[in-house]
């Protein structure tokens, strides 16, 4: 075991690393994780530095699986449904976690999971297309040259139809809906993957960095909701979607985004938000 530079340790040097210190100030979990990455065919290198990158490396893979065993433990296709939900019974707009709570609670229900899911307007009005139970609530928004990220070419729609879900560009929509039965769809943008790859216009040198939510749907049909825990560029946001079995993903919103998650604790964002997205059991 040498230092990070590749030189022997001693005292005198004080390059020293002692598994002692490390668990003392790190934890063990952080020590087993060096020992799992090592190389043995090569010297073992350790060095504060090397350390850091893997307590970040640990704080993502323990974030992750935290989100997906929240999520996907216990997900039964029978009884659970991805739904959009805009209003309450009394048409009045949600806007909030807790009110979609109480509104799926008065069916009888469960909210497993929920997070915001598109872009509105002031009044909370979805921009863009917005479909409930198989009824058009607003329009495709066919407009291709505007301020702001909905406008990105291209944008998409994510929808859920009788034999699954899908992110569609735009420009596919009116073909993909005179094919498909569709009961939920949202519209927003820009579409982050589109067929496997990273939308062209996410600049890699990008210094613009913002909380981001959005979905994603890989060739298994799977629908993953995702967040960033921290600000994050859009091509590093795709990349993250990409990374996860997706080939076609869509920005939902940035700044105010949040979800919901029976027995996590997760950013719940900058309520009011116009539409919502829901994971909901039957009890």
């Amino acid at each position: 075991v040498v230092d990070g530079q590749g030189k022997k340790m001693s005292k005198s040097a004080g390059n020293v690393v002692a598994p002692q210190d490390v668990i003392k100030q790190s934890g063990a979990e952080i020590l087993r994780l060096w020992v799992a990455a090592q190389d043995y065919r090569e010297d073992l290198r350790i060095s504060q530095e090397i350390l850091n990158h893997l307590i970040e490396a640990y704080r993502k893979i323990r974030n992750t699986c935290r989100f997906l065993l929240s999520n996907l433990y216990d997900f039964d296709p029978a009884k659970h449904r991805v739904e959009l939900f805009l209003r309450d019974r009394q048409g009045r707009m949600l806007g909030s976690f807790d009110r979609l709570d109480g509104l799926v609670r008065q069916r009888g229900q469960t909210l497993v999971f929920a997070m915001n899911a598109g872009m509105f307007m002031d009044n909370q009005l979805p921009l863009g297309l917005y479909m409930e139970h198989g009824r058009q609530v607003r329009p495709l928004n066919v407009r291709r040259k505007a301020r702001g990220n909905f406008y990105l070419q291209p944008n998409g729609v994510f929808a859920v139809t009788t034999r699954g879900a899908a992110v569609v560009k735009t420009d596919d929509w009116p073909r993909y809906a005179a094919r498909h039965r569709v009961v939920f769809a949202t519209q927003s943008g820009p579409m982050t993957l589109v067929e496997g790859q990273v939308n062209g216009k996410f600049a890699a040198t990008s210094a613009n960095r913002n909380l981001r939510n959005g979905v994603c749907v890989g060739p298994d049909g799977k629908v993953r909701f995702t967040l960033t825990l921290k600000p994050a560029t859009f091509r590093e946001f795709a990349l993250h979607q990409q990374a996860l079995g997706c080939t076609q993903g869509l920005f939902l919103d940035g700044g105010i985004s949040g979800a919901y998650a029976v027995g996590t604790a997760l950013p719940g964002g900058l309520p009011p938000f116009g539409p919502m997205v829901g994971v909901v059991r039957s009890n």
